[in-house]
């Protein structure tokens, strides 16, 4: 989401909030993921333990819209209703 973000900020193009401002996700910074699957292929996976990796913190998609579009002036951030089968909050 953010790299997609970023590419349309950067190509000058609105930034879309499907569902609004509202949408929560649990973002994770790729160090962590690649460290939290590091862990998990060698100490949980011998444990037959399911993994998730996630901070369990909430953010907005307007947060990160917002964010973004503050590195590239002019960019609008537009809201538009939720997608058929979208979903509103994700955080683990």
């Amino acid at each position: 989401m953010v790299a997609w973000f970023a590419a349309r900020a950067a190509a000058g193009l609105p930034l879309h909030l499907n569902g609004g401002r509202h949408q929560v996700r649990d973002f994770v910074h790729i160090d962590d993921t690649a460290e939290g699957t590091l862990r998990a292929l060698t100490e949980l996976a011998a444990e037959g333990r399911t993994v998730n990796i996630g901070t369990g913190r909430p953010t907005t998609l307007r947060t990160v819209a917002d964010l973004v579009s503050g590195h590239f002036p002019g960019t609008r951030v537009v809201e538009t209703p939720m997608l058929p089968g979208g979903v509103a909050r994700y955080v683990r």
